[in-house]
């Protein structure tokens, strides 16, 4: 009876535990189905740290604050913090780099998840001039720290204009009186800063002598032996521009682009008498021409044309070294060693007095000579002139 009453406790106390245990399993099947049904699977991509998070969490924002992931103010996470999740759902996190520019004295600061130098410029709201260096390329890539230099270059054009006397300018003009030289520079300036200075263009301004010719004409009238100057001569003025390019400091080219005449020059015109003159008496010899009596008994004058020279580090022909004083002569017209007497236009009548012929010349040929100075600048200055020599016959 005992053990009836014992069988019947202990399949009543199965029965129970057997119903608890399906009435537990239907509620963590029904549990776990919820939480199926209300769960959402987020792939979660963090500046390049992928993870999978499932979560019952409804937004982005959410999902952010259960786990704890915080976003800087410049950074960027598609989709935005206000989404909705759904059941499967991808997100991405882009963390902003900073990148500095210094620029016009100024340090600029830019936050950007991706981009090039050129982005970062941009979105600082730099503008590049034609000739603008930067420290980097434009395409360089967004790095952390990148710190940016940009260099601000202008160019202009400078002229400056150089006034020279004929003894200082470079020129091989006998004639020359002055020269002008208006240098123009291409200057670079960097960030206001002048770092180079290239010459471009010189215009060269030279005002000239323009020597005058001597026109001799025949007089029947006047006596052989005997000269008249009917005009004097007078020397005109001319005025030369030259254009000189440069490239790399070196000359690439030279031009006459103007030439103006400021003067012109007058000729001298001079009548030789070509009559003949008669038998002289011996009281009258002494009157043997107009100019021979005005030279006071320095000789029969001659009309010569006038050079100078200077020091050559030769002796003359002589065998004497140069001085003042001293000419260079064609023997053939003046005797090497003799001395004449010459005489010379204004400005140059200081000059009047003897002179010793000492030397020759390949370009000493006829009615010329060569006087003597101590320096070039003299010889340049003197250039060119008609005299007068009284030759002792």
């Amino acid at each position: 009876m005992e053990s009836d009453s014992w069988n019947m406790f202990r399949n009543k106390y199965f029965i129970v535990f057997l119903a608890v245990l399906i009435i537990f399993t239907a509620i963590a099947v029904g549990f776990a189905q919820y939480i199926k049904n209300k769960s959402k699977v987020v792939m979660l991509d963090d500046d390049g740290e992928i993870v999978e998070l499932v979560t019952m969490e409804n937004t982005v924002e959410d999902l952010l604050k259960k786990y704890n992931i915080v976003l800087g103010p410049h950074d960027k996470i598609v989709p935005n913090v206000d989404t909705v999740l759904e059941k499967e759902n991808e997100i991405v996190i882009k963390r902003a780099t900073v990148a500095r520019i210094i620029v016009d004295s100024d340090l600029k600061t830019v936050y950007l998840t991706e981009g090039t130098v050129k982005d970062i410029l941009d979105e600082a709201n730099v503008k590049l001039g034609e000739d603008d260096l930067t420290s980097h390329e434009l395409d360089t890539p967004l790095t952390e720290g990148l710190f940016i230099t940009v260099n601000r270059i202008t160019k202009e054009f400078v002229t400056e204009t150089v006034e020279l006397s004929a003894e200082k300018a470079e020129s091989d003009n006998e004639y020359l009186e002055h020269e002008e030289v208006e240098k123009t520079y291409l200057v670079v300036y960097q960030d206001g800063e002048e770092i180079s200075r290239a010459l471009q263009e010189e215009l060269i301004t030279q005002t000239s002598r323009i020597p005058f010719k001597e026109e001799v004409k025949n007089n029947n009238k006047l006596e052989i032996g005997k000269q008249k100057i009917v005009q004097e001569g007078k020397e005109g003025q001319m005025e030369k521009k030259i254009m000189v390019t440069y490239e790399d400091g070196k000359e690439t080219s030279r031009e006459v682009v103007e030439e103006t005449i400021l003067a012109k020059a007058q000729d001298k015109v001079v009548e030789k008498g070509t009559m003949k003159k008669p038998e002289p008496k011996p009281a009258s010899q002494p009157k043997t021409t107009e100019v021979a009596s005005r030279g006071s008994g320095r000789g029969t004058a001659q009309t010569f044309r006038a050079t100078a020279y200077t020091h050559t580090g030769n002796r003359t022909a002589t065998g004497v070294w140069p001085k003042v004083g001293m000419i260079a002569v064609d023997p053939r017209v003046i005797k090497l060693g003799s001395t004449v007497y010459v005489e010379f236009p204004k400005p140059y009548s200081h000059l009047n007095g003897n002179y010793k012929a000492t030397d020759t010349g390949g370009a000493i040929k006829g009615n010329i000579i060569d006087v003597f100075f101590e320096t070039r600048g003299q010889c340049r200055q003197f250039g060119r002139r008609t005299v007068k020599v009284f030759i002792n016959r």
